[in-house]
């Protein structure tokens, strides 16, 4: 967060105007008017948006043989594949119904 205000302080990146009303009841054709956009839904979305943030890919910068960014994607990325190798009970009781 502090290298993202810092480069907008460098950059004179204007963060436009506060919203003071509740995002959960403000519909999204309204959010887009307002020019707000939404966060990534998952963490294989919040990976790829990452990949590209040169931003943060200099404030981390490097580890041991590469950028420290892309060695946290890998580790994310093996997480999110490990989380849907799973079969949870929701997934059984919604698709293995026995008559």
């Amino acid at each position: 967060m502090l290298a993202a205000g810092l480069d907008g302080i460098e950059n004179g990146i204007d963060p436009g105007d506060p919203s003071s009303g509740s995002m959960y009841e403000t519909s999204v054709e309204d959010r887009k008017k307002m020019g707000i956009e939404t966060l990534p839904e998952n963490l294989l979305d919040a990976t790829r948006e990452l990949e590209e943030d040169e931003v943060l890919r200099k404030a981390l910068g490097k580890a041991r043989d590469e950028d420290y960014i892309d060695y946290f994607i890998r580790c994310k990325r093996r997480e999110w594949q490990q989380a849907h190798e799973q079969i949870t009970k929701w997934e059984i009781d919604r698709y293995l119904q026995l008559a």
